[in-house]
């Protein structure tokens, strides 16, 4: 499991409650991301709290950033990962990818790991 800090800043703040998602995993919305400047803004957002948690209980999944592919979508999605990786989640658990999501919108999902 991971050690990192996004977890450690989870248990502390008491903010693993977190519920398990849908096949279509956690959406995030723009609104939710914007203004987040700060470590602690980024792990109050629910969605990602939980999809870090189910990240960590699946050893070897990745978590797959799914965007639009416009430049504000490649930009908010670099920008998210980016605070991923700062927080601890490491790069080859990182999945980006481009998908048929509406503009203001980022889906979370876990993509299992590979069997063999």
């Amino acid at each position: 499991m991971m050690k990192k800090l996004f977890l450690s800043i989870l248990l502390a703040t008491g903010c693993l409650g977190a519920q398990a998602a849908d096949n279509g995993g956690w959406m995030l919305t723009q609104a939710q991301w914007s203004g987040v400047t700060q470590a602690s803004q980024v792990v109050a957002i629910t969605p990602l709290r939980q999809a870090v948690k189910a990240l960590d209980a699946q050893p070897g999944a990745r978590l797959v950033v799914v965007h639009n592919g416009g430049e504000d979508g490649l930009f908010w999605a670099s920008n998210l990962e980016g605070w991923l990786v700062s927080l601890g989640v490491p790069t080859d658990r990182i999945v980006d990818r481009i998908g048929a999501i509406k503009p203001g919108r980022i889906r979370l999902q876990i993509e299992p790991a590979p069997k063999g």
